[in-house]
């Protein structure tokens, strides 16, 4: 580790430890800021960026960030919480005042044992944080990483308190780009991890790209995404929501174009801009499902009759190369069932 860089970036803590003749209690100080991501040496005049990228191994990991998105700068630290984040994004917005923080955290609070509601309160600290520097924080939610199914329902219940929460916030400059739910109408397949099956491939972050771009070129104040598509406006309330079906879009042939550029078409998909993504809606089933075609199996009027185990049982049916489950959430999470399973 490089202590020190020139006499301008010198910090408190550098001077008094050249002072300290007791040098071995100075020292557990500096590995403790070192760990929580409080750098001892970096100081000096803040370097204004434009998109600072925040979070765990999924922003680590993701390659040429500099390069994609001009003026950012890259700050992910694999294994890392949202809990850690706390305390180190004041670090990071302090130096390089960005405009956006892209932000990714809450799946290894999971994992290390922190229940959805802790982890949630930990990040609403990151993300007020990052709001009251003025920056706006968008959200990339979690993925159902094969490798991890055991932390699934979990996972899901921490982007519904998210969801939820700040969809109620309407004035909060807060975007959420869906992950979990177009991974899974993708089938989740393997070719959009790498081979541990926890970390995206080079797949996936073109998916994570496109989105990004999407939001990035945006003016209608999208809130929440999915699949490239705006779900929900500030202050837009004349359409109901409709959760995305298509395929996602691939990845950008191009750099991302500022925020303040005008919009351009990533794909084919068209941006609707609807209303409002509470649990309810956000789990709405598709009204234009017909299982196999059949104009009397929909959602309400084949898939929930029954018992609980007849629903079940159709939920995990397929229909088109596509299970029941996700094109019906409503009904299917109601008996524990898809990713809308907290409805249970």
């Amino acid at each position: 580790m490089t202590i020190f860089h020139s006499p301008s970036s010198f910090s408190p803590l550098i001077f008094l430890i050249g002072k300290s003749r007791n040098i071995s209690i100075l020292l557990p100080l500096l590995v403790i800021m070192t760990y929580i991501g409080i750098s001892p040496v970096e100081g000096g005049e803040a370097q204004a960026t434009s998109i600072l990228f925040a979070g765990d191994s999924d922003i680590e990991l993701w390659k040429n960030t500099d390069q994609l998105y001009p003026g950012s700068v890259n700050k992910g630290d694999g294994g890392s919480t949202c809990k850690q984040w706390t305390n180190r994004i004041d670090q990071w917005l302090d130096k390089y005042q960005p405009t956006t923080v892209v932000l990714v955290c809450g799946e290894n609070d999971l994992a290390y044992g922190d229940s959805p509601s802790k982890a949630f309160q930990n990040f609403k600290k990151v993300v007020d944080k990052i709001s009251d520097s003025g920056a706006t924080p968008i959200y990339f939610g979690t993925k159902p990483e094969p490798s991890t199914k055991g932390l699934h329902a979990q996972y899901r219940k921490y982007d519904a308190l998210i969801r939820d929460h700040y969809e109620e916030k309407s004035q909060s400059p807060f975007v959420m780009i869906d992950v979990y739910p177009v991974f899974v109408k993708l089938g989740n397949p393997n070719s959009l991890y790498r081979n541990d099956r926890l970390h995206l491939s080079n797949e996936g972050y073109g998916y994570w790209n496109t989105w990004l771009q999407a939001e990035l070129d945006d003016t209608s104040g999208c809130r929440h995404w999915m699949n490239g598509e705006c779900t929900l406006a500030s202050g837009d309330d004349s359409n109901p929501v409709s959760t995305p079906t298509k395929a996602p879009a691939p990845a950008p042939t191009k750099a991302p174009s500022p925020k303040t550029s005008a919009p351009t078409s990533i794909s084919s998909t068209s941006s609707t801009v609807t209303s409002s993504t509470s649990t309810t809606q956000f789990c709405k089933d598709d009204e234009n499902f017909k299982f196999k075609g059949n104009k009397n199996k929909t959602c309400a009027d084949w898939v929930a009759k029954g018992n609980r185990n007849d629903i079940r049982k159709k939920c995990r049916k397929n229909s088109k190369n596509v299970k029941v489950m996700w094109r019906c959430p409503k009904t299917c999470g109601q008996q524990g069932l898809g990713y809308c399973d907290f409805l249970e």
